[in-house]
């Protein structure tokens, strides 16, 4: 079947378009796929999960959002709110949290080199360290819900 390209009237006000085929290099190049991860999935709000699967202080879940090569912790502090961190130990970037849902006494430490954090993401201690660094705190990740759902940008 050829077409017929005087019923393409548009093709004459819009030769720009071309009729030739469409490229398809955006859906399989890995360069297009790393700039989506960075300027897509990184910036927009993705639905995590639900605020009532962690209803008590102390509740979490992980979540691995392989997209934005990530791991999210999401943790419910003792005051109530619902906070989304990397899952990640500051000190050596090991993972935090390596069950995917659970239950902690306020704090979360990494089974690595014991280092302690709490609810909030603030480091409470080093072992055999008197000085904790202002900079070893996991990074707090942007979560907000609405309708029972949590979402992270």
């Amino acid at each position: 079947m050829k077409t017929i390209m005087r019923e393409k009237q548009w093709t004459e006000k819009y030769p720009e378009l071309d009729t030739g085929p469409v490229p398809n290099e955006s859906c399989v190049s890995p360069e297009y796929f790393e700039l989506e991860r960075e300027r897509v999935f990184r910036r927009t709000w993705v639905n995590m999960g639900r605020v009532d699967d962690i209803p008590n202080p102390g509740d979490f879940f992980v979540r691995d959002f392989t997209v934005a090569k990530a791991t999210l912790l999401f943790i419910r502090g003792k005051d109530g709110v619902v906070r989304g961190f990397h899952n990640v130990c500051s000190h050596r970037g090991n993972k935090l949290v390596t069950k995917e849902k659970g239950s902690c006494p306020g704090a979360v430490y990494c089974s690595f080199h014991a280092w302690l954090y709490s609810d909030e993401g603030e480091l409470i201690r080093v072992p055999d360290e008197d000085v904790k660094p202002p900079f070893y705190v996991p990074l707090p990740d942007r979560v907000s819900g609405t309708g029972g759902r949590m979402f992270k940008a």
